[in-house]
This record gives structure tokens, C-alpha cells and sequence, in this order.
């Protein structure tokens, strides 16, 4: 993953740098953004629960490929989280499980802007690839606790059944607008949705695994988060035996992210280019 990154953020940097010597009478764009996270996954009856809507932030640079197409290049961090307390469905609210997890996105997209970069408003379109880092945490007797290690659907426990990984890809896209505030300098809004390949940034995803098997092999705490039921009803239910559902592993989990931007547009590169790009040449 480490080699993947690195890779990326190599071809990234060549195709910003050359394509700014491409370019004239565009502007550089640099930001930054405060908004808020929402996931969607097992622990969300809907298609949101609002009263999960977490804390976001993130920077970006942005410049000119060709024609109205942009490039960014974007990190982020959001909060994401989920309770069976906020749903409706009576099961859910028995199986009582919850979690927290901080999301750290780089991504690289491209930018459809839909008026010159420079326009009083500047309406836009974005897509692209990101590579996420996440670590799903439920809070249990007064502490938060790391649930991946636990193995709390059995991973780890076999083979065909190996720990989940914390670094995943997903697909940014979404849009936002941008107006003139003063000089060269942008406010705006801007709306997300990051579509992930993974099903267990809320470390739910299949089946219970037995609890006298979780007890033994990795002790008191995974057999506890595990199967929160009996937190909620006091007496252990058939329904959360090893072997039936806990989560539903046909869907994936994505999240929304979004927020209040601000950025400022730099001096034209037809001026930047006088003194030349500084980009390595071949």
C-alpha cells in the first residue's frame, strides 16, 4: 500500500507540474474546507441518520488540464458513526451495536468547471479515485476501543476468514459552487459522496461467531463487542447466536462529505511561467 501511494502521488505530481506548462491565462487554485461526515452502512436505518452527522475538514490545490477541466489534488480527514439506538427496526434496536472512526482521504480528481475559473460564481462537477485510511471504534465501559484487532466476526481466526484491511479505495464525486468574495479570493459550498470497496469501516459486515469460541481464543472484550444484545435486553437471545446475521454483507459502506469552502486564485501561469515552471523535464 505504502509503494501504491507513493506511485500515485509521483504521477500525480508529474501530471500537475507539466500540465501547468501547457497551460495559459488559467489560474492555480488553493483551498481549504470545514464541513461534516455521514456514513452509510449496517448501523443506519435509511439513508442517514442526522444525529451521526459528524466533523469534517480538508485542503486541496487546484489547476488547468485543458479547457474547463481542472485537476485537484485533495486531503481530508472525516468523522464518521453509527448506533442501532437511533433506528426504528425493533431488531436493530436489540442488537445494540454502535461505533465511531476517523476516515483520512488523499484523492486526486478531476474538476468540470462549468465558467472560467475566474467568474463572479463558478458552478462545478468532480470525480475521481482516493485511497482511504480507517480504524471503526466502540466505546464500551467508559472507553473506546479498537474493534478490528478483536476479530469480532471471527476474522483472524482462520484462513478463509483473515483481519480486514484499514486502507481501502473509493470514489469521490459530487459538485459545488463558488463565489466571488473579493480580489481573487472564493467562498463556496461543496457536496461529496464517496463510494468505498469495503464493507466494514463500522466493523459489521456477516455473521455472529460464537461467543464461547471469541471468549477463549481472544478473551472477555471481543466476546463483548461482539454481541451487545444482552446490554440491551439483559438475557441472550437466539436471534444473536453464532450463524445468524449481523450485518449485510451484499452492500458496502460509503459516507457523504461536505462543507464551506474558501479558496483563493493565484496569479495567471502565463506570468508564473516567466520564471519558469519548476517541474523536472525529460
Amino acid at each position: 500500500m505504502k509503494q501504491l501511494n507513493n506511485i500515485l502521488l509521483l504521477t500525480l505530481y508529474f501530471l500537475l507540474c507539466h500540465s501547468l506548462k501547457a497551460q495559459e491565462d488559467n489560474y492555480v487554485q488553493i483551498g481549504a474546507w470545514l464541513g461534516a461526515a455521514n456514513y452509510q452502512g449496517d448501523l443506519v436505518s435509511g439513508y442517514l441518520v442526522l444525529q451521526e452527522t459528524k466533523p469534517a475538514f480538508g485542503i486541496y490545490g487546484q489547476i488547468p488540464v485543458i479547457g474547463p477541466i481542472d485537476i485537484r489534488a485533495s486531503l481530508s480527514s472525516a468523522w464518521v458513526g453509527g448506533n442501532d439506538k437511533y433506528s426504528d427496526d425493533p431488531l436493530k434496536l436489540k442488537r445494540n451495536l454502535s461505533f465511531r472512526s476517523n476516515i483520512i482521504e488523499a484523492s486526486g480528481q478531476l474538476v468540470l468547471r462549468l465558467k472560467k475559473a475566474d467568474a463572479a460564481w463558478v458552478p462545478y462537477l468532480y470525480g475521481g479515485a482516493a485511497i482511504i485510511r480507517f480504524n471503526p471504534k466502540a466505546k464500551y465501559e467508559g472507553q473506546w476501543h479498537a474493534l478490528r484487532p478483536l476479530g469480532t466476526e471471527g476474522q483472524g481466526l482462520t484462513n478463509e476468514n483473515p483481519l480486514y484491511n484499514l486502507s481501502d479505495i473509493a470514489i469521490p464525486f459530487g459538485g459545488g459552487i463558488q463565489l466571488k468574495w473579493r480580489d481573487n479570493w472564493y467562498i463556496g459550498i461543496e457536496l461529496g459522496y464517496r463510494k468505498t470497496f469495503t464493507d466494514y469501516l463500522d466493523d459489521v459486515s456477516t455473521v455472529y461467531h460464537s461467543h464461547q469460541d471469541l471468549l477463549e481464543k481472544r478473551g472477555e472484550l471481543a466476546a463483548a463487542l461482539a454481541d451487545r444484545s444482552i446490554e440491551y435486553t439483559n438475557d441472550a437471545e437466539e436471534l444473536f447466536l453464532a450463524g445468524n446475521e449481523r450485518g449485510n454483507a451484499e452492500y458496502g459502506d460509503n459516507y457523504l462529505q461536505g462543507g464551506i469552502t474558501l479558496s483563493r486564485l493565484l496569479q495567471p501561469i502565463t506570468q508564473r511561467g516567466k520564471r519558469g515552471s519548476g517541474c523536472p523535464t525529460f
